[in-house]
């Protein structure tokens, strides 16, 4: 995110006297260097700014933000399409924030029955398998709805309404979220970053509901290229079901 150097008599003061964190980008278990640096992940870079305005001028940069916006909402979009994920917030300029949801948690999902739900922790799940996790059929149809997507915005992505998963759902979903977010970074081809977010959507569940950030800022980035994103998310959300389904005995 930056590089700053300063120099300390004592080895231990920089652990100690400079250190900052983030939920979003300087974790406490990362190893970025950013958590013990003056400048954290925030550099002085104006002169990168400077070089911009006069080599692009208002009305690159104004093009630059606008495929930025575009594609951004276009992946929001593609993202609500998918019953697998539950938009949390909607775009704001080039960011959005989404999550998994496991198959048997879905409201509107019929192809899992949960008799128990628990939390990741609990040793005893039960889940009666209904039909396939994500059949051809179902595919062949979400893709001929993507086929159909547009760039027009709609009013509000997120609807008003009230709480859809109670606070034990709500520590699942996490489980997934940070799960799916840690295996696309270390197996997959693309990646998004996550995040902890209070939400009024869900006031009681306290702690914050850990989610997926998007940001796209490249303007190379094609529609081609989110969805080949979304789609390894669901693939491989599939693979963790499976070992999660297995690790906790269920059926």
């Amino acid at each position: 995110m930056g590089c700053g150097i300063v120099l300390f008599k004592s080895p231990l003061l920089p652990t100690t006297t400079i250190r900052k964190v983030a939920s979003y980008v300087i974790r406490a278990g990362s190893m970025d260097h950013g958590k013990t640096t003056l400048e954290g992940s925030r550099p002085a870079n104006v002169l990168y700014l400077h070089a911009s305005l006069n080599l692009l001028g208002r009305c690159g940069l104004s093009n630059l933000l606008e495929i930025a916006v575009d594609n951004t909402k276009y992946m929001a979009e593609l993202v609500k399409s998918y019953p697998q994920f539950e938009i949390i917030s909607k775009p704001v300029t080039n960011i959005f924030l989404y999550r998994y949801i496991p198959s048997w948690l879905r409201k509107d999902n019929d192809q899992f029955e949960v008799r128990y739900p628990t939390s990741p922790n609990s040793k005893t799940i039960e889940v009666e398998e209904v039909s396939t996790l994500y059949s051809d059929t179902t595919q062949d149809q979400t893709l001929d709805l993507l086929s159909d997507l547009t760039d027009k915005e709609e009013g509000s992505i997120v609807e008003e309404e009230t709480s859809l998963y109670t606070n034990e759902e709500n520590e699942v979903i996490d489980y997934f979220t940070t799960e799916l977010q840690a295996k696309q970074k270390r197996e997959g081809k693309g990646f998004v970053s996550k995040t902890t977010v209070k939400t009024t959507k869900y006031p009681n569940y306290s702690k914050g509901v850990a989610v997926l950030r998007v940001v796209i800022a490249n303007p190379l980035v094609t529609r081609e290229n989110i969805k080949a994103v979304v789609e390894e998310q669901i693939k491989l959300s599939q693979e963790l079901e499976e070992e999660y389904k297995m690790k906790n005995h269920s059926i």
